[in-house]
Formats: C-alpha cells, structure tokens, sequence
C-alpha cells in the first residue's frame, strides 16, 4: 500500500517538474504513468495563467 502512495506521488512530483520545465503553447497535457500503473494527466490552460 505504501509502495503504491509512493508510486503515485512520485508520478505526480515529476508531472509537476515537467509542467514548469515545459515552454508552453497554446494547449500542453502531461502524461505520465508510474511503476503502479497511475496515471496522472495534467492539463494546462494557458487562458488560467496570473500575468504580472
């Protein structure tokens, strides 16, 4: 079970660090599958961005 939560944050950990590696386009989506077979799907909007 804790090899699982472990898994699944991990996944999700390296989502969020190529989200903000990434150079966005118009629409960009984040696949990634872990060992557990989770798979966490990132969508990004750029019309959500907060401007300065």
């Amino acid at each position: 079970m804790l090899e699982t939560i472990d898994a699944e944050l991990e996944a999700i950990k390296v989502a969020l660090e190529l989200g903000s590696l990434a150079d966005w386009k118009d629409d960009v989506r984040v696949l990634l599958e872990s060992d557990s077979q989770t798979t966490v799907s990132w969508c990004h909007n750029p019309a959500s961005r907060v401007r300065p």
